[in-house]
Formats: C-alpha cells, sequence, structure tokens
C-alpha cells in the first residue's frame, strides 16, 4: 500500500510541475527534462507516468472531465437551456480555470474537434446528448433532427466563446457563459430567417 501511494504522489509531483511549467513558458517550449527537474525526478521517472508531455494534458482533462461530471447532475425539473447553462458553468469551472492554461488545452486539442480521438470531447458530447434526448422525451425539442446533428453545433458554440474568453474578447466566464446560453438559445428557437 505504502508503494502505491508512493507512486501516486510521485506521479502528482510530476503532473503539477508540468502544469506549472506550462502555465509560465508554455506548452512548446516546456520539455520533459524542465518537468523533471522542477518535480525534482529522475528523467525516466516522467516515462513511468506518462509517454510525452501531451499525455499530461490528457490526463488533467480526464480528471477535471471525471470531477466534472461528478458534480453534474440530471434535474428532471429544469428545462434543456437551463440544465444546458449548469453543465457548460459546470464545465468551465473544472476544465478552464484559467485563460493561460485554456489556450494550452485548446491549441493542443481544438484540431482533435470531431474526429473522435478525443476522449473528453466525447464525454462532453455524450452528457450534451443526454440532456437532448430528455428534451425529445419532454417534448421540448423537435424529434425530426438527429441528435448528434444538435450536439455537433451546440459543441461548435462552446468552443467558439471559449476561445474568445481566452482571448480577452469576453471579460470573464460569466459573460461566456451568457454568450454561450444565448447561441444554444437563439440556434434552438430560430433567428427568424425566411425562405425567400
Amino acid at each position: 500500500m505504502k508503494r502505491k501511494t508512493r507512486k501516486e504522489n510521485t506521479r502528482k509531483k510530476v503532473f503539477k510541475a508540468a502544469l506549472e511549467l506550462f502555465a509560465d513558458q508554455g506548452f512548446e517550449k516546456t520539455i520533459i527534462e524542465d518537468i523533471t527537474k522542477r518535480a525534482n525526478v529522475a528523467k525516466g521517472t516522467f516515462y513511468n507516468f506518462f509517454s510525452k508531455k501531451e499525455d499530461v494534458l490528457v490526463y488533467y482533462l480526464e480528471s477535471k472531465i471525471a470531477q466534472s461530471h461528478e458534480e453534474f447532475r440530471i434535474n428532471n425539473r429544469k428545462n434543456f437551456l437551463e440544465q444546458y447553462k449548469d453543465l457548460i458553468s459546470n464545465y468551465l469551472k473544472y476544465i478552464f480555470k484559467n485563460k493561460n492554461f485554456t489556450k494550452i488545452l485548446l491549441k493542443e486539442r481544438v484540431m482533435d474537434q470531431g474526429s473522435k480521438s478525443n476522449p473528453y470531447e466525447l464525454k462532453v458530447k455524450q452528457r450534451i446528448a443526454q440532456l437532448v434526448d430528455l428534451a425529445k422525451q419532454r417534448k421540448e425539442m423537435s424529434t425530426e433532427i438527429d441528435t448528434s446533428r444538435i450536439v455537433e453545433v451546440v459543441t461548435g458554440i462552446n468552443t467558439l466563446y471559449i476561445i474568445y474568453w481566452a482571448n480577452g474578447s469576453l471579460k470573464n466566464k460569466d459573460e461566456c457563459i451568457a454568450r454561450i446560453y444565448e447561441a444554444v438559445k437563439n440556434y434552438l428557437q430560430g433567428i427568424g430567417v425566411k425562405n425567400s
């Protein structure tokens, strides 16, 4: 048991050092030797836990997604938009804690969007799909549009406004959440474009 605890403590130390360096000097400039030096461990120790520095981001995302999903509970007394706003608030609270780290995550992971090789994106999409399907069951939403198409658009809206927040176009997370909510609401309710 002590060996397992010691191993997990070492993993946390390496992980923490990597995140600090990514935030301080950027993901690109950080090399594995920097991480092991800051964590005060041998270079080979890094490879006991991660095969490359990108795996640190994946580990971070998986742990934060797990925390986010543990806290978020579907509330059937709320409509889709209210539940969706709660989900996005929770998502931003855990995964995108600060702008600098958000930029790193976006830069490294945004091109994987839709590729099915991004496990954290798939988990978030599954949760959104659950909310959509429940809304369809409650007759809040048309069943004619495929759930996966709704999820794709909504996920794209999330990514866009998270980028805006990370780049400073939006002042804070509350404004980011409000803009996501407004855009998703407009998408779901339509914006009154008439066919000519």
